[in-house]
This record gives C-alpha cells, structure tokens and sequence, in this order.
C-alpha cells in the first residue's frame, strides 16, 4: 500500500431504490457509500474531493454533457480489446461524447435522461470494466462516495477544474462498434443531495483546504529572484515535500550527462553564460570542454521535451574545495556554457539572486537561525525504496544554529556552511539535490543563500543538512562571472519593458566551407509584450545573420528556431497521417491557413490541430479538434493556387491569456495598407517544419529561414505568380540553394519594431532548392476585410496604431484630419 494512502470502513451503502441491474440494462446504476470516519480534506495534501454538476431548471440534462465533448476516464483496468488486466498503476484515457441517436448507442441505452455514450468508436479504444475485481472509488464529500471502475469517474475539463460528469456503468471491453455506457450524474444532484443534507453536510458547500501563501515577486523592481509565476507554499505541515507550481522557480536547472535523461545535479542560473551548482557534482568532469556534461533549463518536469539544452565549455571549482566521504569543504563550483541562454528573451528563464553580505563577522550568522527557508530540487523523496520525481519538489525548512548539538558535530567551517533542517521530521534533501538551492523570501524576492551540499537526511531522519554558505563567497563569484563582462545579480535597478531594439547577441555561429570559418552573428529581435497583444511569443526571436554575398558555400541553411520564440504557429494533423500542414493562432477560436491543406481531405473529422510545441515529437500542450473550415468563397483548385486562405475554427477555445505559452499572429492594420505596404527588398522570415536543405523531408524541430520580397516584375516571379494583388513572391534568386521555405499554411512574417507580423501564408512554389525560382505566398493585406467578418473589432489580431512612424499610419491620420474638417464644414451649412 503507498505511504501516502488513507483507508476507511464503509459504515452504510445507498443503492439507488429503482436500480435493478442487469435486467433493467444498468438504468439508475448509482450508489453513495457513507464512511465511518471522515477524510479530512484540510489535513491531507493527498485527498481531495470530486466536483459534480450544478444544474438549474434551464439545464438540459440531455446535452450534460455536450455531444462530442472530449472527457477524460480513470480506472485499473485494462483498455485492450479482449483482455481484462488490472494495473498496479492507474490508468487515464480520452474518450468523447457519442450522440445518444447514434445507431450504436441506441442499442445499447435503455434511459438517455439517465445514461450516455461515450469511447473512441473507430480503433476500440474504450476502457474495461472489471467485472470481478473490487470496484474503485471517487470521493465526493468527506463521509460519502460515489462508485466507480465500474464505479469509476468520467470527467470533463471546466477551465479551472475538473467536473465528474459520469459513473463507469457498463462496457463491451473496447470492441469496435460497442461504445461504453456511462450513468449521468446531472440527472441524480436532488437525489444526491438528499442523502447527503441528512447527514448534516451540504452538496454545493465548497470545502478545500487551507489556502496557500503565494509569493508574489516585485518584477518591476528587482532582476533576479522572480519565476514565471508565483511561488505557493502550504500553510500547514506536512511531511516530506511537494509538487512545485508550474515555472515558478525557473532559476533552477538540471545538470545531466550527455545523451542521458539521468538527473545528476541541481543547479541555478547565475547569468546569460554561469550555472551555479555544487563542486562535488562536477568534480569527476574535465575541467576543459567537459563534452558529456548538459544542463537543462526551464523546466518544471524532468520529462519535459520543450526545454532549453546547453553544453558546458568550463567548470571553475573553487580552488580549496576538499571532501572527506559524504563531507565537503567549499562545495561551490561554477559552470561556463557555450552558447548564452538569452534569460531576458524568455520568461520560462530567470537569474538566481545571490546575497551581498561580506562581513566575516555578520557572515557565519546568515542565515539567522529559526530563519524559513525552502529547499528546490529533483532528489529522491524517500530512501527505501528509491522514488525520483519527475516534477520538480520544494520543501520548507529552518536555519538551525551552528553551535547546536546536531549541527556542530557535521559542520567543518562555520564560516563558509551552515545547517538546516526540521526537527523529528524526515524533510530534507536526498539524492539527486546535491547542487541546488536554498531560497529566502525577502518581501521582493527568493534570495538563494546556499547550495545543498551533504545529504545525510536520507540516511537518517533526526540529522540536518549542510549547505554551502553563498555569503562568503561572493567575491569568488564575481570574479569569475566577470570575466565575459557579465556580473551577479541583484542590481535593483528598474526594468525598462518600453525600450524595443534589435541587438547583435555577444555569441556567433562558425560556418565551416572548405576549412575556412566565416563568423556568423545573431540577431535577437525584442519584442514589446507590456500588455497581452498579437505578434510576440514567449521567448524573442533570434537569428543568425546570413550575408549571402560573404558565404563561400551555395547554401543557405535553414535554422532551429530559439525555443518558444513562434508560440502563434500549429501543426495541423490528420489522424494516424501526422503533420500535413501548418497555420498560425488567430484567436481562441480560429486558426489561419491556406486553403489547398484540404484539397484532398475529405473528412475533416480526422483532422487535429497541436498547439504549444517546438517540435513534432512533443507531446503537445493543447489539442483540438475542427469545428469548421471556412475556405475563401474565390478559392480555385489549380496548379496556381488563386484566393489560397482559410480559416479553422476549433472546438474548444485555447484559452490564451491562461496559458502564457500561446500567442496570437498580428495581421496587417487595414489602416496602413498602401500599395507599397511591403517595400522592395523586405526582410521576411518563414517559419515551418518542411526545411530541409536538399529535399522535401520534414524537420522534427520548427525551422525558420530569412528570404527577401521580390519585385512583382521580377522574371523569376512572372513565372509563377497569378495576381499581384493577391499574391506575392519572396526568396533568394541569387545563385544560393535555398531550403523549403516552410510548410504549405505556414506564415512568412516581417519585424515591424516592437512585433512580428504576418504578411502572408506558404501557397506554392516550384520545389525546395530550386536557383533561381521562388515561392508564392497568399497576401495577407488584400484579405484583412474577409479575414475581419470572423471578428469583432475589438478582437482582430493587430496592433493599435500609435506614432505615425510609417508613410501609411501618416497617411491614414491626415486623412482623419480632412475627414474631421469637412465633417464641422457640413454642420456649419446645415445650421
């Protein structure tokens, strides 16, 4: 049984008075259990309790829920079709809602108003009901539970919750063509309810634990210190530590060996280039080019696929570090990576804040003992038997004085250490944590005051940790972080989020031709993300700085984008086909595309959209399926692709101000759109997957690629281009192989200063790496009036116009001047 399980008798047994099972086909399959002790929500972290329907008289129970809404189903048994196994682990599936009118849920309901489908028709796929093992339980209210696996809950996604909207009542075991058979539970609140108002309990009373403190980071005024989102640390105790909340300590990283998803150590950002972490950690590595050393940063869950990789150039170990078994002596050491992390052009990434105490006096007394404290890693969180979490941990404990008993005796030099711990608690840093780091609240900020160093709380549970003291170190550290003009924070000075430049980033890339290197810069394009507004991603755009005139090879290659840096694009899917297409994110509901992705589909029931992800092998953040496809009333089917845009509008919204990983494409002002709205020689950017150099294969990482406008009348472009109006070419005509220029529905953007915004969509094209021959893009500026009647006007992707800092925002307020004058002229002559 795990440690963490709580068992109850069951002291009474509800069945629903008009169930008469199999007889009746399983109608009113519904039963409370009355425990004999209540659960405790409040005092156990592992117990919580389901959320049910609320239903008015305006309910339609009906469609509760909806047809074809996407649910989630729970149990331990098997989903294999023929086969009943009962897992030690529980298992999760995703599953739909099956119009009750569907032939194959005609057969198999007796009530609608009581019962609903739900499976996955076309593969199986719908889970097992044991029918001879014990049934598995949900907890409703502390007393009372509703059954389930038989018995088991199926739930629904509600934004902020998840909501039971059924009990697991029967099943043909995933055999194709018998969809499962679920009790519905908005048809049952009242009866419900009344058991449970008799036992003094109220249905609808919201009981949850005691709130969390959450820590909210001064960002305006501070440089270091801050995660992407606040830190929540429990108000009561609790026994061993707990999930960390999702980029909250985003200072912290995993040191790992290369090729291997092994966590070693845990470590911290110190700055674009420096890692901070623990000597003993490092101490078997080169010093110099330790090539099989990485470090893996933003990331909550080491499972994480979209995350940032660097590999470390030096290792600085203080020059006195010395160890004696499990006891080390200046166990600091500093990690120099190859390529910068760009830590401003990503909010998944922040600074540790280090402290500036220097006194050897006031040093070997900070922190000051009984001081709070959290301690942040991926270490094993029992002893026997291993358990290594895959979410990152935090734990709250106390500074303890140097000179008490327990500490005096593991301490080496109170100067350069110091102890914590909780007392006749087993809380503590075990294997795994070595390297990371020690926070206090400052009121602004986590401030990291050490390092784990030796970890005998596994070992035993009555003894404290050393940690390495950050204090006395200081001097070292600046000396080192200084040596490529970077320096330790914090330096509280205000953040200026209003400036937007372009810069040349301090690193380069070496282009190897023939022996002979030629030094590539990145770019970094910052954007303006004051307020949640389209063309700005996670992360900025960075790229290298191609001049074809200077490279001594014919190929321009297409590049990885920075990781979250084009957060508005989508792989669009077909069903067991994979990526077929690509759009951008208009909207919570719409997707923009080209028309021809659907040339030769079908069914639109098998396509689905994967959003928030980098790389095709990710698991994606959301998914969605098609609700409608709206493809331009002109649009002609023919080598020259006329009118070639559409618009996806998905089933279920994304939710973007929730989820800070989404963005929104910005489309063309309408407002500035003149003939030259695109000037000639224009620096785009295409984004896709389909970039290979020599041929049409798919790149699994998103690429992104630098092509020029070219003019109308351009001979290479005469020769592929339908209308000027509607169409337009970009590329390299020199004589440079150029690689596929993204995918077919993919955007090809421009920089505008303080955004990116899309100008067109991938149409055609004669191949990839092709001289001389460019591609054809979809001109987004002469459909802003189609794409518009999709919108209202406070939703349409595009940015406010502000200074006239263009020939066409210039243009468009004269003209609302005259407009003015000639309006106060007609009201002068009417009256």
């Amino acid at each position: 049984m795990e440690t963490n399980s709580v068992t109850r008798d069951v002291d009474h047994i509800y069945i629903h008075p008009k169930y008469k099972g199999y007889t009746d086909g399983y109608a009113n399959d519904i039963a409370l259990l009355k425990l004999s002790k209540p659960l405790h929500f409040n005092d156990n972290p592992y117990v919580a309790p389901t959320c049910i329907p609320t239903v008015n008289v305006s309910t339609n129970i009906l469609h509760y829920p909806k047809n074809g809404t996407q649910l989630a189903v729970i149990g331990w048994d098997s989903i294999r079709q023929g086969t009943v196994n009962i897992y030690n682990a529980l298992q999760q599936g995703e599953i739909f809602v099956i119009d009750n009118n569907d032939s194959m849920c005609l057969r198999l309901l007796i009530d609608p108003k009581k019962q609903f489908c739900a499976g996955l028709i076309q593969d199986g796929r719908d889970p097992c009901y044991g029918m001879f093992h014990t049934c598995e339980i949900v907890i409703d209210y502390s007393h009372l539970i509703i059954l389930g696996d038989s018995g088991g809950p199926i739930l629904q996604w509600m934004s902020n919750r998840w909501e039971q909207v059924g009990i697991a009542s029967y099943s043909r075991c995933g055999i194709p063509g018998y969809p499962s058979i679920y009790t519905r539970l908005a048809y049952y609140i009242d009866w419900i309810n009344s058991i449970v108002t008799s036992h003094n309990e109220s249905l609808y009373t919201t009981r949850t634990r005691n709130r969390p403190i959450t820590y909210n980071c001064d960002k305006n005024n501070v440089t270091c210190g801050c995660g992407y989102r606040p830190v929540q640390l429990p108000t009561s105790r609790i026994i061993g530590s707990e999930n960390a909340v999702e980029a909250s300590w985003t200072m912290i990283v995993s040191l790992r060996i290369l090729n291997g998803n092994k966590h070693l150590c845990g470590g911290t950002l110190l700055s674009n280039s420096y890692i901070l972490t623990a000597a003993h950690c490092v101490q078997s590595f080169s010093l110099i080019d330790p090539f099989d050393l990485t470090i893996v940063a933003g990331i909550t869950n080491r499972s994480d696929s979209s995350r940032f990789i660097s590999y470390v150039r030096r290792i600085y170990m203080h020059p006195n570090f010395t160890h004696q078994g499990n006891r080390f002596i200046n166990d600091i050491a500093i990690l120099e990576l190859y390529d910068p992390l760009l830590i401003d052009s990503n909010l998944l990434l922040s600074r540790t804040c280090v402290p500036h105490t220097s006194s050897s006096i006031l040093n070997n007394q900070y922190p000051i003992n009984g001081t709070r404290l959290v301690i942040i890693g991926w270490g094993t969180i029992e002893h026997e038997p291993y358990v290594e979490p895959d979410i990152l941990q935090q734990l709250e404990i106390f500074a303890i004085d140097n000179n008490n008993s327990m500490c005096s005796n593991l301490i080496n030099d109170v100067q350069s250490q110091f102890c914590a711990g909780v007392f006749r608690e087993r809380k503590g840093p075990c294997q795994g944590d070595s390297g990371g780091a020690i926070f206090q609240w400052t009121e602004e900020y986590w401030l990291q005051i050490g390092i784990i160093s030796s970890d005998f709380t596994c070992e035993n549970s009555s003894i404290p940790n050393i940690y390495t003291r950050l204090s006395y170190y200081r001097s070292w550290m600046n000396e080192i972080v200084n040596k490529t003009g970077e320096h330790l924070e914090p330096i509280h000075s205000i953040l200026s989020t209003t400036t937007i430049r372009t810069t040349i980033s301090s690193s380069s890339f070496w282009y190897n031709t023939n022996s002979t290197q030629t030094s590539i810069k990145k770019i970094t394009y910052e954007c303006d993300r004051n307020s949640k507004l389209c063309g700005c991603s996670l992360s900025n755009v960075v790229l290298y700085n191609y001049n074809e005139n200077e490279l001594l090879s014919n190929i321009i290659p297409s590049e990885n984008i920075y990781p979250f840096s084009w957060t508005m694009i989508v792989s669009i899917r077909i069903y067991d086909h994979g990526h077929i297409c690509s759009g951008t994110i208009l909207s919570d509901l719409f997707i923009l595309t080209a028309a021809h992705c659907f040339n030769q589909i079908d069914d639109h029931g098998n396509i689905e959209i994967f959003a928030g992800m980098d790389s095709l092998s990710s698991i994606a953040l959301s998914k969605r399926k098609i609700h409608k496809i709206y493809i331009h009333e002109n649009y002609s089917y023919n080598e020259n692709y006329f009118h070639d845009i559409a618009i996806i509008q998905v089933d279920q919204p994304f939710e973007l101000n929730n989820q800070p990983i989404f963005s929104r494409a910005c489309l063309p002002n309408r407002y500035i759109i003149t003939n030259e709205y695109l000037s000639k020689d224009s620096k785009l950017i295409v984004v896709g997957w389909k970039s290979s150099i020599i041929n049409n294969d798919m790149s699994n990482i998103l690429q992104q690629i630098s092509v020029k406008l070219i003019h109308n009348q351009n001979v290479s472009c005469l020769k592929l281009i339908q209308n000027t109006s509607y169409q337009f070419c970009a590329g390299l005509i020199q004589n440079i192989k150029v690689p596929c220029q993204g995918d077919s529905g993919g955007p090809i953007f421009i920089y505008k200063n303080t955004h990116w915004e899309q100008v067109g969509i991938v149409s055609y094209g004669d191949g990839c790496s092709v001289s001389g021959y460019p591609k054809v893009y979809t001109k987004l500026s002469a459909y802003v009036d189609w794409i518009n009647k999709f919108f209202n006007d406070t939703s349409f992707p595009v940015r406010p116009l502000t200074t006239p800092s263009t020939n066409g925002s210039l243009k468009y307020q004269l003209n609302m001047i005259l407009f003015k004058i000639i309006i106060f002229i007609i009201f002068i002559l009417i009256n």
